[in-house]
């Protein structure tokens, strides 16, 4: 099922995990980090930021207003697979998986109507998958979805 332009929120995403790590590297402060341990931290090929100085991988666990738990992890690119891959295991069945790309050139031809507009995304649901087959996928896309900074993919479920 394709679903054009429809925001998602996913606990298990590669979206949050690689903005949290630009913003981090970029100078956006996110307080109460936990260091898991510090070594080079190194960023996917398709990410660019002036300095890592003091960037380190890291996580956070804050509780809302609303009630719900919210967690934020800084990993280091060399790491964004097997973290990715260890919290989607942790995912109750029945699931179901998302995956952000790129829309064609020749769409966004048609979609953008000033060089000032914002790029688009297509967001593809895959409904009712075990994460098995979801890990498959991933295995076989992952370039894109770890090297390039542009594809982004969760795993998640209702329950």
């Amino acid at each position: 099922m394709h679903l054009r332009g429809i925001p998602f929120l996913l606990l298990v995403s590669l979206v949050t995990i690689l903005f949290i790590a630009f913003c981090c590297a970029v100078g956006i402060g996110i307080s109460r980090f936990r260091s898991r341990k510090q070594k080079p931290f190194l960023l996917p090929k398709g990410i660019k930021v002036s300095t890592l100085e003091g960037i380190f991988e890291c996580y956070s666990v804050s509780k809302r207003p609303d009630g719900l738990i919210g967690f934020v992890i800084n990993v280091s690119a060399e790491n964004i697979l097997q973290l990715f891959l260890a919290l989607g295991a942790l995912v109750k069945e029945p699931a179901f998986g998302v995956l952000e790309v790129p829309t064609t050139a020749q769409e966004e031809a048609k979609l953008r109507t000033e060089d000032t507009s914002p790029f688009h995304n297509d967001v593809f649901h895959l409904p009712d998958i075990h994460f098995s087959d979801f890990k498959k996928s991933i295995f076989h896309l992952e370039e894109w979805i770890v090297g390039d900074g542009l594809v982004n993919c969760g795993f998640s479920s209702h329950e």
